[in-house]
């Protein structure tokens, strides 16, 4: 359920969890993760999710740099996703992460770059920037310089 921005209540389990987790996290050894078999797909739904966005004649090119970037951002998420749900029980499992990320995690991660950051990008891109700056005069002017062979 979405709400309209009200505060919530602090959660005590939460925040007393926090320095569990960091801790947890903290003191894991190097190893490398990969994802499930089934977690490809939601790979998959973030790079037909950057396709699409990208091909919009109303995304600015600030954004599409921003979006360009999404599916290895997205493999970032979930790694951390991962860690922060095995770390917040890590004591009830005495026993270092999965190698595998689960669809479920993955699946969390690809609907928060999509519905969470990228919604917070386009507002930022869209309002706060203006529209990266008008990009199409940006582009009329430079082409004005470069076929003038002119400095400045």
């Amino acid at each position: 359920q979405l709400g309209l921005g009200e505060d919530n209540a602090e959660d005590p389990a939460i925040e007393a969890a926090i320095p569990r987790v960091a801790l947890a996290l903290a003191g894991l050894k190097e190893a490398t993760y990969r994802f499930a078999p089934a977690a490809a797909e939601e790979l998959w739904a973030i790079k037909a999710f950057k396709m699409r966005e990208m091909a919009r004649p109303d995304i600015p090119s600030g954004l599409k740099t921003w979006l360009a970037k999404t599916d290895a951002e997205f493999g970032r998420y979930a790694l951390a996703f991962h860690l922060i749900e095995w770390a917040a029980i890590a004591d009830a499992l005495d026993m270092p992460p999965d190698e595998l990320i689960s669809a479920a995690t993955a699946r969390r991660a690809r609907r928060y770059v999509e519905e969470f950051l990228y919604a917070h990008a386009l507002f930022i891109h869209s309002t706060v920037l203006d529209n990266a700056g008008h990009d199409q005069e940006s582009r009329l002017v430079a082409g004005y310089i470069l076929t003038r062979d002119l400095e400045r």
